[in-house]
């Protein structure tokens, strides 16, 4: 994969450049702290990934990756930022993001987020190959799109919760009729004739539970395949580790969870 890197601190630009090219299948072909030159670089150089900083000068992340998806649009975004505002992480997503990492940059986190952008690259580029052989396969992709959603709900322990059912709705609609997680939700509580506000709080809930069970998971044994999955793919790594900290006595507060961002992250599965 070929990877540009963008922040306002070339330390940081540097630590992120090793670790992506830990891998020898990536490479870092370029790199910055200037916005304005990242954005023609990245459209002269079309770069599978860019990871790019929130905050920056002049122009933020999130104005850069609006500015980059009016005229290219196969390109994937990871964010990294020390601010953990749920309003501007969940603005972020709605403008395309794929991944969110936290700083300050954890090794670890980098790398469970690239394996998951390389698999998420990888399948679409495979169902594109199908489509270009066989023609139009929306029914069969969002088959795919449930049985997977529904195989992660297992795996975290919460697919008996009264919230999964719902969440399962939401992700089903998003796929098969390309709306925003906000407006899913909406038409979800219109069919069903819900509050919104109660079918947020039932699936809060189950995510909840999710984080829990995924917190216990890393407890037990911090490279645990679901727990390294899923910690950053799903959810926010600080969030776990905060969970984690909570659930050991080391800490009086739980990790948080952003329901609209793990619906976004479930439905790219």
């Amino acid at each position: 994969m070929n990877y540009l890197v963008l922040d306002d601190d070339i330390n940081v630009v540097k630590i992120i450049k090793t670790i992506v090219e830990e891998d020898f299948n990536n490479r870092v072909i370029a790199y910055g702290t200037d916005p304005k030159k990242a954005i023609d670089d990245i459209l002269v150089l079309k770069p599978d990934v860019v990871i790019i900083d929130y905050l920056m000068p002049e122009l933020d992340g999130v104005d850069v990756v609006k500015k980059i998806r009016e005229v290219h649009k196969d390109v994937d975004f990871i964010m990294i930022s020390q601010v953990s505002d749920k309003e501007m992480i969940g603005q972020a997503y709605k403008e395309g993001i794929s991944f969110f990492i936290s700083k300050p940059i954890n090794r670890f986190e980098v790398l469970t987020v690239l394996k998951h952008i390389t698999e998420k690259i990888e399948t679409t580029r495979k169902l594109d190959q199908i489509v270009n052989l066989i023609g139009h396969v929306q029914p069969a992709s969002q088959v795919r799109h449930e049985e997977v959603a529904k195989s992660v709900l297992k795996d975290l322990g919460i697919y008996s919760e009264k919230g999964s059912k719902d969440i399962m709705m939401v992700i089903e609609l998003k796929q098969s009729e390309a709306v925003t997680i906000d407006e899913a939700i909406k038409k979800v509580c219109k069919s069903i004739g819900e509050n919104p506000k109660i079918i947020r709080q039932r699936m809060r809930r189950a995510v909840n539970k999710g984080l829990r069970n995924l917190a216990y998971l890393g407890i037990e044994d911090y490279m645990n395949e679901l727990f390294i999955k899923y910690s950053s793919a799903l959810y926010d790594f600080e969030s776990v580790k905060k969970e984690m900290d909570y659930v050991r006595g080391k800490s009086a507060y739980k990790g948080s969870v952003s329901l609209d961002k793990f619906l976004e992250n479930l439905s790219e599965f």
